[in-house]
């Protein structure tokens, strides 16, 4: 007997994999480079380039690009930069090998800590520890039952409800270019020293084979004035921008999450012909999944009167939407800060980012529990070395409320930093006032056995004259209509004619009569 059924694309969440790895070189000043006496800053930034699976490992290729401030070794120094990059390649063990189906993988940098130390005035120490994660999603189809052949005299029970249903699935890349221009109260640009950008206030709309993209660059910008002064600018660019997606429609349930690499900043002139703009460029990297809820009804139990009726089932997992939203967290800490020293004047810029160390469902909802990594630019009363950073941690945790479920969750939360700011207290005091934002997209996993197959074979003539033409029976505690009928070969609709009935449920030590 043909079935009817539909086939349902889903993603199977597969176990992260964190990876962390060290790379120490030293690097020697370039002759067109003067003598280091002192480094003031450090920033690095990885790119990855390629990435190959090869059995239960995924290779890992790219460059880690930086860029060091120093103050130069002599009687007026004005503070210059070094630059360069460390290539590296990187073998991580995803403990299992790839299963069967298509899997969609996505490797992002979760931590990097550069740190440039001076061994001499010619040469310089590199070190640097980089945190990759590893995100793995199998997609899988699943074959679901929804009707059968209206001519085989046939009672069906059915199961109405919502299904998750995967209709999009790929990864994209969106370039951002747009410019940020000095204020009047600024000096024009010589040189740019250091610079920072992050993204933040990302939204997205689900538009007919497109999404829209609209947010905010935070962008930071040490520089040397055109007088060989220290000056800098700190600045929220907006941009928007689309990207053509197959199969997109309005309505649709995202999963998307994204990354800001390849950042670059560089001089403009701007309508006068003055150094007063900066050039801000950067590629989006977007993994987007996009989901649509499917209204169907699952055929549970199948029966025939006059007939044996054999099946066959399987175990089917289907999904629902639970909780879709972007909530946010107040964070605020003050920090004691010693090793700032005296004379700290002003703090220039400051960032954060989020690593999430542990998630755990709980009946209120799901626990979690991360480091908010911090780090700062101060300006110090020092003629000779006014800038210094500091880096540092925070730790915090997170309830996530959503209503207490018997069927597994399967969820995907990504978190972000939508503020921070740092402010002096006064001493060595400094309070830290942060927006943390947790995308989150939580579904239930519900298993139930899924007819596969079903064989009906007619009651003989003498088992038809041994079945009793009427039964008397008293309803007991957990009976159903259906279970009645399919017992006795009858229908729902003749017992319910026969006994008068309009309810569809049944009262304990009722009676009825069956036939």
């Amino acid at each position: 007997m043909e079935l009817e059924t539909r086939r349902i694309r889903g993603l199977e969440m597969k176990k992260t994999v964190v990876d962390q790895f060290y790379i120490d070189e030293e690097f020697n000043v370039p002759d067109s480079k003067e003598d280091v006496r002192r480094i003031l800053l450090g920033k690095g930034e990885v790119r990855i380039e390629d990435t190959s699976r090869a059995e239960a490992y995924v290779k890992v290729s790219g460059k880690i690009f930086y860029r060091i401030v120093y103050l130069p070794d002599h009687a007026e120094p004005l503070p210059a930069f070094l630059e360069g990059s460390l290539p590296f390649e990187e073998m991580i063990y995803l403990e299992e090998e790839g299963e069967e189906g298509q899997e969609l993988q996505q490797i992002r940098v979760s931590r990097l800590e550069f740190t440039p130390g001076l061994i001499h005035s010619r040469k310089l120490s590199l070190r640097v520890m980089v945190e990759l994660q590893v995100f793995r999603d199998l997609m899988k189809e699943e074959e679901l039952t929804v009707g059968v052949p209206e001519d085989q005299n046939l009672c069906c029970k059915k199961k109405a409800g919502s299904v998750l249903e995967l209709k999009v699935s790929q990864k994209d890349r969106y370039r951002i270019k747009e410019e940020m221009k000095l204020p009047k109260t600024k000096e024009n640009i010589g040189q740019i020293l250091y610079g920072d950008v992050d993204c933040r206030s990302l939204s997205i709309r689900i538009l007919e084979e497109e999404l829209q993209l609209k947010g905010e660059l935070s962008v930071f910008c040490l520089y040397l004035s055109e007088e060989g002064k220290t000056d800098w600018s700190e600045q929220r660019v907006p941009y928007e921008g689309k990207v053509e997606v197959s199969g997109a429609k309005e309505g649709m349930i995202d999963q998307i999450s994204s990354e800001l690499r390849d950042v670059s900043l560089e001089v403009r002139m701007d309508e006068d012909g003055e150094m007063r703009v900066v050039g801000v460029e950067g590629t989006l990297f977007l993994q987007i999944c996009l989901y649509e809820e499917t209204k169907m009804e699952l055929v549970e139990d199948v029966y025939a009167p006059g007939m044996y009726c054999e099946t066959k089932t399987t175990d089917g997992i289907y999904e629902q939407l639970l909780i879709r939203n972007q909530l946010q967290y107040k964070l605020e800490e003050e920090l004691l800060l010693p090793e700032l020293g005296e004379g700290t004047l002003q703090i220039c810029h400051g960032d954060g980012s989020i690593q999430m160390e542990q998630t755990k469902v709980m009946e209120e909802g799901i626990y979690i529990e991360g480091i908010l990594y911090l780090n700062f630019l101060y300006l110090k009363a020092e003629d000779e070395m006014p800038f210094a950073s500091w880096s540092g941690m925070v730790p915090f945790s997170y309830l996530l409320e959503c209503p207490k479920q018997e069927e597994e969750l399967c969820y995907h939360i990504s978190p972000g930093v939508e503020q921070i700011s740092f402010g002096l207290l006064g001493g060595q005091n400094v309070e830290v006032k942060a927006v943390l934002s947790f995308d989150a997209l939580i579904r239930t996993r519900t298993q139930q056995k899924v007819l596969r197959e079903v064989d009906l074979t007619p009651f003989t003539r003498e088992e038809m004259e041994r079945r009793p033409g009427i039964v008397g029976y008293i309803v007991k505690e957990g009976d159903t209509l259906w279970d009645l009928a399919k017992r006795y070969q009858t229908t729902e609709e003749k017992i319910k004619a026969v006994n008068g009935m309009e309810r569809e449920e049944l009262e304990k030590g009722e009676k009825l009569i069956l036939y």
